[in-house]
Order: C-alpha cells, then sequence, then structure tokens
C-alpha cells in the first residue's frame, strides 16, 4: 500500500490493533511459560501472572489453567483480548494488507474454535506462529 492519508481514527484503531496483538503475543509466551511453571515448581503461578493483570483465577490443574487464561471470564483473557484485536481490525481494514487480515483473521478463529475443547500448549503455539506472521506483513 502506498502512502495515504488516514483519519485520526482510523490511526487510533491502528495504534490499539497492535497493543491487542502485542497483548495476546505477551499474554501467551507467559501462559506457555506458566503452565510449565505449574507442572514442575510452582502450582500457584499462573494465579500470579494474572494477579499481575489485575485478574484472579481458579484452576485445578494445568490443563484448567489454559482454558482459564484463553477463556475465562475476566477482561486478561486470551480471548478477550483478540476479540479487541479483530474489532480494532475491521474498522481499520481499508489500511491492512489482505494477507495481514487474513493471518490475524485464520488467528482469531483458532481460538474461537478452541472453546469447548481441551486447550494444549500447541495451541498457543499455533497462535503465536500467526501472529509472527502477522506482525511480519504489518
Amino acid at each position: 500500500m502506498g502512502a495515504q492519508m488516514i483519519s485520526i481514527n482510523s490511526a487510533q484503531n491502528l495504534y490499539w490493533l497492535g497493543r491487542y496483538i502485542q497483548r495476546v503475543e505477551t499474554i501467551a509466551k507467559e501462559c506457555i511459560k506458566s503452565f510449565d511453571y505449574i507442572i514442575d515448581k510452582d502450582f500457584d503461578d499462573g494465579k500470579k501472572l494474572f494477579e499481575k493483570l489485575s485478574a484472579d483465577i481458579e484452576y485445578k490443574d494445568e490443563k484448567e489453567f489454559l482454558k482459564e487464561a484463553v477463556f475465562g471470564e475476566h477482561g486478561s483473557s486470551i480471548y478477550a483480548s483478540m476479540f479487541a484485536m479483530k474489532e480494532n481490525a475491521v474498522i481499520c481494514r481499508a489500511q491492512i494488507y489482505s494477507s495481514a487480515f487474513a493471518y490475524l483473521n485464520t488467528a482469531y478463529i483458532g481460538v474461537k474454535e478452541l472453546r469447548g475443547a481441551p486447550i494444549e500448549v500447541f495451541d498457543l503455539e499455533k497462535l503465536l506462529s500467526n501472529l509472527y506472521a502477522l506482525n511480519g506483513m504489518l
């Protein structure tokens, strides 16, 4: 895309799109680390992680931690940030390459389809892979 003028609203949406992409990436990476810590070192590591994000979570095991991290009923869940990311992308769609939007949509749908299914660390790694591809296009 060549140089073009964009509105203040589009600029703000692009800014927040970038912030939400960064937030999802950071939370996913930290959840992968916490998953391992919950198993090997400190069962409460996931709770400590989400306390930093102003969210109280409860889980019985490492699998339930992943479910709570991705779909928990709190504003710090991966899905909540991905939903906001997608909404900002839709609003500023004209300023985003189609291929970048496709990676964003693939990442969003991939996580959305996990609702009700067991979540594995591999699912977060796949999400990160899509976000890395997306970042390379923005």
